[in-house]
């Protein structure tokens, strides 16, 4: 089994001067092998402030996000059928933070965010400057079926997309959590996949 399976894309709000908001979304079409730690995010969030510039616009905020499931088989068991959502979000206004992942309108366990400084002036001014990566538990069994996965903003914007579902996982374990009243301990995945380690 794939030790780390990500799926990867973006969401945008633009504001140009006509005061018009155009949402553009962006997927990747396949699980890839691949960890997520800071500098990979600041490659993906990089490339996109590329294509940003050349419109001629700025995005009022933008929100990418990586999926990680399980490694093994005894660490589908231990986390529950669960795994992880990342979600690094940029804006312009700082008091947009702190942010609220949903699936299909169900609020998801936050398991701890950070705010974080944009890499770079060229990111902060096409982006935001503030920034913030967020850890969510994801039960698996929610991206196989037919639906959504949203953002909320602390104000401005409400349900914003950030993924449909269902996702195609070919190969992937298809499973059930089993045990409500569990707690999972996610710390080994998040430092393995993310290379951060969970308070």
């Amino acid at each position: 089994m794939l030790s780390l399976i990500s799926y990867i894309a973006l969401t945008l709000t633009f504001n140009s001067s006509l005061a018009k908001t155009i949402s553009v979304q962006s997927q990747s079409k396949k699980w890839i092998e691949q960890k997520a730690c800071a500098t990979t995010v600041d490659q993906r969030i990089q490339a996109h402030t590329d294509q940003i510039e050349e419109s001629g616009l700025s995005a009022s905020r933008i929100a990418f996000f990586d999926v990680a499931l399980p490694g093994s088989p005894e660490e589908y068991q231990s986390l529950d059928c669960q795994g992880v959502l990342m979600v690094t979000a940029l804006t312009q206004d700082e008091s947009e933070f702190p942010i609220q992942a949903k699936i299909g309108g169900t609020k998801l366990r936050l398991l701890t965010c950070a705010k974080e400084p944009a890499p770079n002036k060229k990111i902060s001014a096409a982006l935001g400057a503030h920034r913030m990566s967020c850890f969510f538990a994801l039960p698996i069994e929610r991206i196989f079926e037919s639906g959504k996965i949203t953002l909320d903003w602390e104000k401005n914007r409400k349900d914003q997309l950030i993924a449909k579902l269902p996702f195609t996982a070919d190969g992937i374990t298809r499973c059930k959590p089993k045990n409500p009243n569990l707690e999972p301990d996610f710390k080994t995945i998040v430092q393995r996949e993310y290379c951060i380690k969970l308070p």
